[in-house]
């Protein structure tokens, strides 16, 4: 069914699916990359995977490589605590309870997410679940004599048997979704039974409650079968346990009877057990029954002990006479067979004489390679303590080398604070660098003349910011007030701002040779002067600071009652002309400076050193 019909009709609800792990690392790898591929969406589900003090390290692997999980540590090894932990833990308006050592199907979880939401009382479904070579494991579970139960379908051929939806007595645990409503009206998982039949307890508890327990071939699941837990000693114990405490829990009358069952604690299986798991199983009977209860079933319970303890006195008296006779037997045939073990004993012994002697020889043989092996040593420590010697001369070149690095530094230092760096060498080197040209981003200077509106200029970095998103901007402003300042600082769009003047008559040559080369060294793409009408005094000067800022092209950006309209990189001829003069004047004034000022100041320096 997966996604479409009643799936794409109704809100998905939010599933989550808890698993438990115990040094299972080796599987979780199969068990979350399939379910990264279920068809379910992934914002309606969450992965919740509770670590039941493993110790190989699966709680780091998980993190590292499925940060999807979420991961939380169950402080004793208790399968049944631990996922009521991962329970309590989840938000999803159903809960899947998944086995570590699973594989699931793509379509699983859609699949059982249908069938639950088709009846209101169905408290949960199960898979069908099938060994990774695709035969049958369960689907559901069958219920024997005694209180045993076991899997439907267990190691058959999946010929379509068990390809109906239907309801069934019992669900296994290793892939089941709840309904979260059916968990909060029957409780978690009981504690007392760890792992093993928890899952009968379940249905039972489930079905007395009147939901439904249903089956739901669709959704299909790869069990490793006993994958975490593969020891069948263990398996066997709990199994066994649990299906006593089941009976006290559930059905008090009948424990009595169920005490022997197949005889697992007895000694007729070679196991005195069952008065070791008794503690338990009348703490079970106390927990759940009062006292009326209690006190009519001890009886019974006092009389199958007895009969118990009588078949096993029995057993042993039988398997002790046995004993002795064949204890006597052996002994008949064994007298003469040990004057020839003597014997054969006595030629082993000779033997033995001989291995010692051989023994003895070898290890003075020994003795001599020992000593040999301490000349040798000593050799080493020599060799050793040479060594150890020419480390502390190298060591002692190190910091000779260590003490010529610094007089070097000293000496570079001098350098760099000596008069002809500084006043020659170095301002010759700023002067060179102006005509470089590397630079990664676009860069436009933007000039408001001392008239011009503060609006206007924030227009234009408007503009040229739509225009070129990923350009540098400088916005030089001719104010009115020193509070404009703080308005252009504020305007997030601008990457750079220069306040070069509040009076405009104060914008001496001086102090546009400084603005000049301060520009000049930002390597500009653009200067963008802002004209508004009418015109007044300060575009002259604007204009011939944007062709001196060495910018590769000169625009100007026109402001007219509201509409911004960018021109052409044109002006006047006598504008061009005045500022081809001022360019020409302004470079014989700093030639004239540095030959007739700095250069002949240096030279008599040297001269009189």
């Amino acid at each position: 069914m997966a996604l479409d019909g009643k799936m794409k009709t109704k809100k998905l609800p939010l599933v989550s699916i808890v698993t438990v792990n115990y040094n299972g690392k080796r599987f979780l790898k199969d068990c979350f990359v399939s379910l990264s591929g279920l068809r379910y969406p992934k914002n309606r589900m969450e992965i919740i995977m509770v670590d039941n003090c493993s110790s190989d390290g699966s709680v780091a692997y998980v993190r590292k490589y499925f940060p999807r999980v979420k991961v939380f540590k169950n402080n004793v090894n208790n399968y049944c605590m631990a996922n009521n932990l991962g329970i309590a833990k989840s938000k999803g308006e159903y809960i899947a309870i998944l086995n570590n050592d699973t594989r699931v199907d793509k379509n699983w979880l859609c699949e059982l997410v249908d069938v639950i939401r088709t009846d209101d009382k169905i408290g949960a479904v199960c898979s069908k679940i099938l060994f990774p070579n695709g035969k049958l494991q369960g689907t559901g579970h069958y219920e024997f004599p005694d209180f045993y139960w076991s899997d439907r379908g267990f190691k058959e051929k999946d010929r379509g048997q068990y390809n109906e939806i239907e309801e069934v007595k019992s669900l296994s645990h290793c892939s089941v979704l709840y309904r979260k409503e059916c968990l909060e009206s029957i409780g978690f998982l009981d504690e007392d039974f760890n792992m093993f039949m928890e899952d009968v307890d379940m249905s039972i508890r489930a079905r007395q409650r009147g939901w439904r327990m249903v089956y739901a071939p669709g959704s299909l699941v790869y069990h490793k079968f006993h994958g975490s837990v593969n020891d069948i000693g263990f398996v066997s114990f709990y199994c066994e346990r649990n299906r006593l405490l089941l009976v006290a829990k559930h059905y008090p009358q009948k424990l009595a009877p169920a005490l022997f069952g197949k005889g697992y604690f007895t000694a007729l299986r070679n196991r005195n057990e069952l008065f070791k798991i008794l503690p338990a199983v009348f703490t079970k009977l106390f927990k759940h029954h009062d006292k009326a209860v209690i006190f009519s079933v001890l009886p019974g319970i006092f009389e199958e002990l007895d009969k118990i303890l009588n078949k096993e006195k029995n057993y042993l008296v039988e398997q002790l006479d046995s004993l002795k006779n064949i204890n006597s037997e052996l002994y008949e045939k064994t007298i003469p067979q040990k004057d020839q073990l003597l014997q054969q004993s006595g030629a082993e012994i000779a033997q033995l004489k001989d291995a010692v002697n051989n023994n003895l020889a070898l290890i003075s043989q020994k003795d001599q390679l020992l000593q040999q092996s301490g000349a040798e040593i000593a050799q080493l420590k020599d060799a050793v303590n040479n060594n150890l010697a020419l480390i502390s001369q190298k060591d002692q070149l190190l910091q000779q080398s260590g003490a010529e690095v610094v007089n070097l530094n000293a000496h570079i230092n001098r350098i760099l604070d000596s008069e002809t760096y500084r006043y020659i060498a170095h301002p010759v080197w700023k002067i060179l660098d102006l005509f470089k040209r590397k630079k990664t981003r676009r860069q436009i200077l933007i000039i408001k003349p001392y008239y011009a509106k503060i609006e206007s200029a924030e227009k234009a970095v408007r503009y040229f910011r739509e225009k070129d998103p990923d350009a540098k901007i400088i916005v030089i402003a001719n104010l009115h007030f020193e509070s404009e300042y703080a308005r252009i600082i504020d305007n997030k769009e601008a990457d750079e701002k220069i306040l070069y003047t509040s009076n405009i008559k104060k914008l001496t040559a001086l102090g546009i040779m400084k603005l000049v080369f301060r520009l000049m060294q930002k390597k500009l793409d653009e200067a963008v002067v802002i004209i508004e009408r009418p015109v007044y005094s300060g575009y002259r000067k604007a204009k011939l600071l944007a062709l001196f800022s060495g910018a590769k092209k000169v625009k100007q950006y026109f402001v007219d009652t509201g509409n911004a309209l960018p021109l052409g990189p044109h002006f006047s001829l006598k504008n061009t002309a005045h500022a081809v003069y001022s360019y020409i004047f302004l470079n014989l004034i700093l030639v004239w400076f540095l030959a007739f000022i700095v250069i002949p100041i240096k030279i008599k320096k040297l001269f009189q050193r």
